[in-house]
């Protein structure tokens, strides 16, 4: 699959797989990235790969539960 150019976005970015899937994702081209975590500021160590396209998001997928 040719993902080069396109967005993605990408929850848990913060750590672990999703900060590796950001990674990966970058490396194969992708033009911006949705990060997305609970809290915003633990985004920092993703934000480094690329600011340029790597776009912080909070989102909390267990809210209101």
């Amino acid at each position: 699959m040719n993902i080069a150019g396109r967005t993605a976005l990408i929850t848990g970015a913060n750590q672990g797989i999703g900060q590796a899937i950001t990674h990966a994702l970058l490396a194969a081209g992708v033009k911006k990235i949705y990060a997305c975590a609970r809290n915003a500021k633990s985004l920092e160590a993703t934000l480094k790969f690329d600011r340029s396209k790597v776009v912080p998001l909070k989102l909390d997928v267990t809210a209101g539960q």
